[in-house]
């Protein structure tokens, strides 16, 4: 292990504060802002620092218990692979021009494989002891201010109007071999398969979009994504692994 003696204090949100995208070079579109984001640091008991330092100018940030959180709790892994699986076809026929990734393709079957491996994540982090929030849940949350989903629509019906997500200037993407895959795979859905199966639960949706992404990109993800080995976590109980981080 390299021997590290600066003072650096790492530190991680859930999620980006902008839903944003370069059109162009030098262009660039936002088409919302979070009301809320969590952000830890990497010891916990440094993240108010981190808070105070950071409040004047993005006051949206808050802090939750710990890394462990807002890792788990990145919406990230549970979107993009079942859209961009299921939508494979229609991807490489378009090279994604001419629709949009959530107005067309969060379906509700494709929702239905969100909202499975969903489930398998909650599962883990109510194993683990800490606060996790629904994919459904947190997307409301986070775009408060813009009066997204609520409990009477679905989680397709969610996605699809809106008018962040589904505005057309989020194109999709224009190649399966996407950032939607390569980024949300190894080092999202991976790790939430693998530390499961450190503690003996299952996440059989998952494995199949690692499994099938695999396919698709001809890698093998379950070897290079990221490894409770790779984490330093490896064989920690729940117990150890929460208070490895605070």
């Amino acid at each position: 292990m390299v021997n590290i003696t600066a003072d650096i204090t790492p530190v991680e949100t859930m999620s980006l504060l902008y839903a944003t995208r370069a059109l162009e070079p030098g262009k660039v579109v936002i088409k919302g802002i979070k009301n809320n984001l969590p952000v830890a640091a990497l010891p916990a008991a440094r993240t108010q620092v981190f808070i105070d330092k950071i409040a004047p100018v993005f006051p949206q940030m808050v802090a939750p218990e710990s890394v462990l959180v807002t890792s788990l709790n990145n919406l990230n892994p549970i979107v993009h692979p079942p859209m961009v699986i299921c939508n494979a076809g229609r991807i490489e026929a378009t090279g994604g021009r001419g629709w949009n990734l959530y107005g067309d393709g969060a379906t509700e079957s494709v929702c239905k494989m969100m909202l499975a491996m969903d489930s398998e994540r909650m599962v883990l982090m109510e194993h683990i002891g800490i606060k996790g929030i629904t994919f459904k849940e947190a997307f409301e949350q986070l775009y408060n201010d813009y009066s997204l989903g609520g409990e009477s629509m679905t989680l397709s019906e969610t996605l699809r109007k809106s008018p962040i997500h589904a505005n057309p200037a989020f194109s999709a993407p224009d190649s399966v071999d996407s950032r939607y895959l390569a980024e949300d795979i190894p080092f999202g859905l991976v790790p939430l398969s693998l530390i499961s199966r450190m503690y003996d639960l299952t996440t059989p949706t998952i494995d199949a979009a690692i499994q099938i992404a695999s396919v698709m990109l001809e890698r093998d993800y379950f070897k290079e994504g990221l490894t409770p080995e790779n984490l330093g976590i490896e064989a920690m109980t729940p117990e150890e692994l929460r208070s490895s981080v605070i």
